[in-house]
């Protein structure tokens, strides 16, 4: 039984190393080349981490998504936060797939998906295709446009104001205990008709 066992391992093992080393030669030969066609050096295609924070420079993504795609490495979970990260490590990477495909002139959504989940296939298709890099203009945060992510910080920056020049107005003033609203004096509140003590 045991010899069975020891026995299947080993060819499962074997059928492994015969796939998965081609195809890991495969990945680092089209990674390099890739990368030379992007106006780098080849070499920066293959070393981990390194090869991430390269190619968010040459997709124009913000230089923090290095911290992200980090995470990712040591967050293999599938439970809990740990699920929660990945999905943000996913997202991040789309994010920079859909930048390069953009800069490779293939359809960005399609070919972002498909870099995102089966890289070792496209890859591949963009480093021996055709396709030429070209240094068009993307947004910063990949899929998101930068003119709405500007917006939104516009936006939170004014609520921020707004909400300090409020406190600062409202130093030394009394509030209502049942609805929050400002006192004005008397013995009741004007918004609610609670007694005030």
């Amino acid at each position: 039984m045991i010899e069975g066992l020891l026995a299947a391992s080993v060819i499962t093992l074997i059928i492994i190393c015969l796939i998965g080393a081609p195809l890991l030669i495969l990945y680092i030969v089209a990674a390099w080349k890739l990368y030379k066609k992007c106006g780098r050096e080849g070499w920066e295609g293959i070393i981990p981490i390194y090869s991430d924070y390269v190619l968010i420079q040459i997709t124009g993504i913000k230089w923090w998504a290095i911290f992200i795609l980090v995470v990712g490495y040591f967050t293999a979970s599938t439970s809990g936060i740990g699920f929660v990260l990945n999905l943000i490590v996913l997202f991040t990477r789309f994010c920079i797939y859909y930048n390069l495909s953009k800069k490779m002139g293939k359809d960005p959504i399609g070919f972002g998906i498909g870099l995102t989940l089966l890289p070792i296939i496209f890859i591949p298709i963009l480093a021996f295709g055709s396709s030429q890099y070209t240094d068009c203009e993307v947004s910063a945060f990949g899929v998101i446009p930068e003119d709405k992510v500007n917006s939104a910080t516009d936006n939170v920056k004014e609520t921020v104001k707004k909400t300090a020049e409020k406190s600062t107005t409202s130093k030394g003033a009394k509030f209502c205990t049942n609805c929050g609203a400002e006192l004005t004096g008397g013995k009741f509140c004007s918004k609610c008709g609670h007694e005030i003590h």
